[in-house]
């Protein structure tokens, strides 16, 4: 009988327990006015059956509950709704974060919704976005910072770099990138290191200072084991490309036809760096001709591999770089009309993907290749040349005056 009751006794406070347990996982759900916030987001983000409608009203309860409870969830707002999939429902919840996080002084939040909005303005506007970067990193400046988010300021800075050196303000670029390397040295964040000094080498590349990029990139490369070990073979492989990059640009064919070769053939590489391998493939060809080799069919039939790769991910300025790879292959064998053919695929791509440095690049490559019309194309690349010229200078001029 005792052991009887005992065990009833048992089973009651297990049951109790369990219940207890139950119970408060769903107070917590529904209670705790945190985990609601993160529901509610998450929703927006990954439920692709929600309306527009129905997540503008997640985020308005979102928005309530976090000025009721933690004004520092409002970041997560903007930046869930960044993700929303329409701009004019993040315009309105950014522009209600930046003011009501700037009314009741939540620094981070603040920084943070100005970053966003920066992002959302890269592309179409980039002074916008210059001014937006340096309003983060203002009140990032003003702000304690532990240490697990010291590094947001260098973070900012190595992306205000990056975005001058798409206006080709090079010499902007570099002070920004030499600021965040020096920053990220002052608060230990030897993980950061690595990010800073590749932007640094692309900065130099931009200059054409080759040496220099290469001892960037190298230098990248030694702050590689700092960062976290799921991503470092991405990082090697990446690094690997940008050196042998860097000797292809400078026009030491037989150097980076070496490095190519060593890439290329590294274990597993097409599988495990999928969106790398078709890149590194057409280099590989690219600067194996270039280096005096006559093995044209090995090339072509690279390149063809590479540009099928580049169809499967659907990156189509890379495309657009081994059609110029390939006219230049075939012009070296007389084939001129192949070779114009492939040059106008080249231009055609570059003018669909808007990429007005390979348009220059194919326009300066039919200008040698098709002499019949070689002075309309040079009408058009001096057109084109001087006119991002003037847009280039437009928006230095507006980043100095931010």
């Amino acid at each position: 009988m005792g052991r009887l009751q005992t065990r009833l006794g048992l089973l009651f406070l297990l049951f109790l327990s369990l219940s207890q347990c139950f119970g408060n996982q769903k107070a917590t759900r529904i209670i705790n006015p945190t985990d609601s916030v993160e529901l509610l987001l998450k929703q927006v983000r990954f439920d692709n059956k929600l309306t527009i409608y129905q997540k503008q009203k997640n985020l308005d309860k979102a928005l309530k509950l976090a000025l009721k409870s933690n004004p520092s969830n409002l970041s997560k707002i903007s930046s869930t709704a960044l993700v929303s999939g329409d701009s004019a429902l993040f315009r309105i919840y950014n522009k209600k974060v930046i003011t009501l996080s700037s009314k009741l002084k939540e620094g981070k939040s603040h920084a943070f919704a100005h970053w966003d909005l920066a992002d959302f303005l890269r592309k179409t506007s980039p002074d916008s976005a210059f001014y937006n970067y340096q309003e983060a990193l203002s009140v990032f400046s003003k702000i304690d910072l532990d240490e697990n988010s010291n590094h947001y300021p260098g973070n900012l800075l190595v992306t205000i770099g990056n975005l001058k050196d798409k206006i080709k303000d090079y010499v902007g670029a570099e002070k920004s990138h030499i600021a965040a390397i020096k920053y990220f040295e002052e608060v230990n964040r030897k993980d950061k290191l690595t990010h800073a000094y590749n932007s640094l080498g692309i900065a130099q590349n931009g200059m054409r200072k080759f040496d220099e990029a290469i001892k960037f990139y190298k230098k990248a490369r030694e702050y590689i084991p700092e960062i976290d070990a799921n991503r470092q073979n991405q990082a090697y492989r990446s690094n690997e490309n940008n050196i042998a990059s860097a000797h292809l640009r400078k026009g030491d064919f037989k150097k980076a036809f070496a490095l190519f070769s060593q890439l290329k053939e590294k274990d597993s590489f097409s599988e495990k760096f999928s969106s790398l391998y078709p890149i590194v493939l057409g280099s590989w060809a690219y600067s194996g001709f270039k280096s005096g080799s006559t093995d044209y069919s090995t090339y072509s039939e690279a390149l063809e591999k590479s540009n099928r790769l580049l169809d499967s991910l659907n990156n189509k300025e890379g495309k657009a770089r081994n059609y110029e790879y390939y006219a230049e292959l075939l012009n070296s064998q007389k084939k001129i009309d192949l070779a114009i053919e492939n040059a106008l695929t080249a231009k055609k791509i570059a003018e669909e993907t808007s990429n007005n440095d390979r348009l220059l690049s194919s326009l300066k490559l039919l200008i040698s290749l098709d002499t019949l019309n070689s002075s309309k194309y040079g009408s058009t690349y001096i057109n084109l040349s001087e006119s991002l010229q003037q847009q280039e200078r437009t928006i230095q001029d507006k980043f100095a005056r931010i």
